[in-house]
């Protein structure tokens, strides 16, 4: 099993980047496969419908081999990255249908609730990838997961480490089930491409 973990933000040493790298460290201790497509290194040209750039065979094949999904998505003045919803654009429909996404917010602050609004409200119209039911919001994300493994010293580290870890192990299960949706005969990613 593979999961793809996505760093939504396209700034260097992000606050994303140190959690989406925490969440691949911890898919690895349940056994499982992780990337991260980090958007800050990944540069994608914004999208205009003129074809893929010369990077894309090697983002896509990142998102086809995938099983599931991490969104590591930080609130930017209330919403979500540009670079998430730019890389959304370029994906083929079909080749994230029907596998799960966990949806991780950050904020620096108290916020983080805005880019889950979002991205419950449109985001898996046209690629057909399922949200799950449960999200992550990071508070104050500069004070947590600095370190791979709790830091008792710093106040809730604890409870959003044990978080993470039953929250990834759900979506690995999820993952798992849906596994054999995708793989059902009946099951037309072409057929109603558009969600409505």
């Amino acid at each position: 099993m593979n999961i793809t973990v996505i760093s939504a933000s396209n700034r260097a040493n992000s606050q994303s980047s140190k959690v989406a790298s925490r969440i691949e460290q911890k898919l690895g201790n349940l056994g499982k496969e992780a990337n991260v497509l980090d958007l800050h290194e990944t540069k994608l040209p914004l999208f205009d419908d003129s074809g893929p750039p010369e990077n894309w065979d090697e983002v896509q094949q990142l998102i086809n081999q995938a099983d599931g999904y991490v969104f590591v998505v930080p609130e930017w003045n209330g919403m979500v990255p540009p670079a998430l919803i730019n890389l959304l654009s370029y994906v083929e429909k079909k080749s994230m249908a029907h596998k799960p996404v966990l949806l991780v917010s950050l904020s620096s602050g108290l916020n983080g609730a805005y880019p889950l609004a979002q991205l419950r409200s449109f985001g898996q119209k046209n690629r057909h990838y399922v949200l799950m039911p449960d999200a992550v919001i990071l508070k104050n994300v500069k004070s947590l997961l600095n370190n791979p493994e709790p830091d008792e010293n710093m106040s809730g580290d604890s409870a959003v480490h044990e978080r993470l870890n039953y929250e990834l192990a759900i979506l690995v299960r999820y993952a798992a089930a849906l596994n054999g949706v995708r793989k059902d005969s009946f099951v037309d990613p072409s057929k109603y491409p558009n969600g409505v």
